[in-house]
């Protein structure tokens, strides 16, 4: 019963956007190009300040960089077989 109460005022407070809480699309490239700064040493707060993301972010594409390189790694070859 207090879950339900606790859900209801959840519901009925309007959530205020703020800068910490709008989302932020990466494109392929600008994923590539933070994986880049972090291997050559920059630190991940400095990241996150400049592509407006959080530390959840920098996790994540940490751990999808294999995916990524091999992403970019297809569309350079797309782009190749089209020139």
């Amino acid at each position: 019963m207090i879950a339900d109460e606790v859900n209801m005022n959840r519901e009925s407070v309007p959530q205020i956007l703020t800068e910490e809480n709008i989302q932020v699309t990466l494109m392929i490239p600008q994923k590539f190009e933070i994986i880049r700064k972090l291997q050559s040493g920059e630190s991940q707060s400095v990241v996150m300040a400049s592509y407006k993301i959080g530390l959840s972010n920098i996790h994540y594409l940490k751990k999808q960089k294999d995916q990524l390189l091999l992403t970019m790694a297809s569309n350079e070859s797309v782009k190749d077989l089209h020139r």
